[in-house]
């Protein structure tokens, strides 16, 4: 059986960094796992993908509506730090500072 249930509620916080979940499986045993390692696993496979190439900034028009969660990843998959500058939920501005960039900008 499958599906996607989404709970909300009103008075919670976003997940920090540092959150822990644990999922059960149904022999008993406990999987622990940091919030920031699930994002960036579900951002690695359920991602869209926008290559950069010898750029100091990249510009990328999504028209999603929201401002997306954001990552950026040097060509040996590396995560990279990097600033961003949100534009009215449709596009953002990736900068990757003096230095020419090359690798994937990713967005959720």
């Amino acid at each position: 059986m499958g599906g996607r249930i989404m709970l909300t509620n009103p008075n919670s916080r976003p997940p920090a960094t540092t959150d822990i979940i644990d999922i059960v499986s149904s022999d008993g045993q406990v999987f622990r796992y940091y919030w920031n390692d699930v994002f960036k696993a579900t951002l690695r496979n359920s991602s869209t993908q926008v290559t950069v190439s010898a750029e100091t900034s990249k510009t990328v028009t999504h028209n999603l509506g929201y401002n997306p969660k954001v990552s950026v990843f040097d060509s040996s998959g590396n995560g990279i730090g990097f600033s961003i500058t949100y534009v009215d939920g449709v596009s953002f501005t990736v900068n990757f500072g003096t230095t020419s960039f090359t690798g994937t900008v990713e967005y959720l």
